[in-house]
């Protein structure tokens, strides 16, 4: 559940990242009308990102059967998310356009920052998950 609620708030905040990101490219300041194109972002996040949360399931596994110290499995875990994040975001970008292009990885940096800021901030949750026994799995 620790992995289900983490991917929902960075879906949740990916939207308002990248709005204001691409806004504050083009000099535009934030505004009312990013809330009109908030629920397609959201949905489109949702989608494209099902492929972060599918493989998020086997990386968390593995560092949870592999590294045992709790620092070290949460340093491990935040690097193997925001790798997961770029990987996505290649993946999308392969099956839309056949190409990868570090140009296009600058549209990635919105979604690796909610990222690492919602890992950072479920630290507790992090280290309530690893402690948990192994059939307690509803953990927030």
């Amino acid at each position: 559940m620790y992995l289900f609620i983490t991917w929902l708030l960075i879906n949740l905040f990916h939207p308002l990242v990248l709005s204001i990101a691409i806004g504050s490219e083009k000099g535009i300041h934030f505004s009312p009308d990013v809330f009109k194109l908030y629920m397609p972002l959201l949905l489109t996040s949702l989608l494209f990102s099902s492929i972060s949360l599918l493989t998020s399931y086997g990386v968390l596994h593995l560092i949870k059967r592999t590294v045992k110290d709790e620092q070290a499995s949460f340093i491990v875990w935040f690097f193997a998310a925001l790798l997961t994040t770029l990987l996505n975001f290649w993946l999308v970008f392969i099956f839309f356009d056949d190409t990868i292009a570090l140009k296009n990885l600058k549209i990635a940096i919105p979604g690796c920052v909610c990222t690492a800021v919602v890992i950072l901030c479920r630290y507790r949750y992090f280290l309530k998950m690893l402690n948990a026994p192994s059939n307690q799995t509803d953990l927030p």
